[in-house]
């Protein structure tokens, strides 16, 4: 007995968070055990609140199953929540299909929805500003089929927006979709904001290249593709089309692509 009281004694918790280069804010949180002058230390889900929940769907979002407490889930992908009445969802397959891949929510009544079959390695999905600015009703929706080649950084930020993906979207490496500027811009008269958050919409079937930087605002139509390292600051009505540029402009129309 006294064996065991000494290492429960040696057992604590710790939580780590810092802001990366990009602005993601990381979060993780360690069980830390001390033994024999050696420490190991075991990740740690962190969901805090009321009524926060993380649900696993099979394909026709009939089945599903609540793992909010699973320890299984930090394998495969980091979820942090701080707030109320927060949910994720994610497809049942997610197990063999994310890599380094995490969610973060902090603020309450916001929704995370990713569809069957999709494909990440290295999706963030951030909701939250640098300074833990807690805000509500943002919703993350992502369609079925839809791949990352290498860091898909999602930021939903922003009182009421939300990120709208559609079906069999194909995202190459380190692209950035960001419904904010991070930092108010105001009328000095007014004080009126000028640099309001806004919601972004990507169509079925769009393949968005490297490098590329999608903004608050943005539409992009059905079948379209997105060039290497373009900027896309405004909507596109056009479906089927080439946009490409800094800031990003119609090029080609009437064109189609396949993976």
């Amino acid at each position: 007995m006294n064996f065991l009281s000494n290492i429960l004694k040696n057992i604590y918790s710790v939580t780590k968070r810092y802001v990366r280069p990009n602005g993601y804010i990381a979060t993780k949180k360690y069980k830390i055990v001390k033994f024999c002058f050696l420490k190991f230390s075991f990740r740690q889900a962190i969901v805090l609140g009321k009524n926060n929940k993380v649900l696993l769907f099979d394909e026709n979002n009939k089945e599903y199953l609540d793992v909010t407490g699973s320890k299984d889930i930090l394998h495969y992908i980091n979820v942090v929540i701080e707030g109320d009445n927060n949910t994720v969802i994610l497809p049942k397959d997610y197990i063999s299909t994310f890599n380094k891949s995490s969610i973060t929510i902090y603020g309450s009544n916001n929704k995370v929805d990713i569809g069957s079959g999709c494909k990440f390695d290295g999706l963030n999905i951030c909701m939250s500003y640098i300074r833990d600015i807690h805000q509500s009703n943002r919703k993350v929706l992502i369609g079925k089929n839809c791949t990352s080649t290498r860091k898909l950084y999602i930021r939903c930020c922003g009182e009421g927006v939300g990120v709208t993906i559609g079906e069999d979207c194909m995202f190459a490496t380190n692209v950035v979709l960001s419904t904010t500027d991070w930092h108010p811009v105001c009328s000095l008269a007014t004080n009126e904001r000028l640099n309001p958050d806004e919601d972004i919409v990507i169509g079925d079937h769009v393949w968005v290249c490297d490098d590329v930087k999608i903004m608050k605002g943005v539409s992009v139509p059905d079948g379209c593709v997105v060039g290497i390292g373009s900027l896309v600051n405004k909507k596109f009505a056009e479906k089927n089309c080439i946009i490409a540029g800094i800031p990003a402009k119609q090029r080609k129309s009437d064109i189609k692509w396949s993976r």
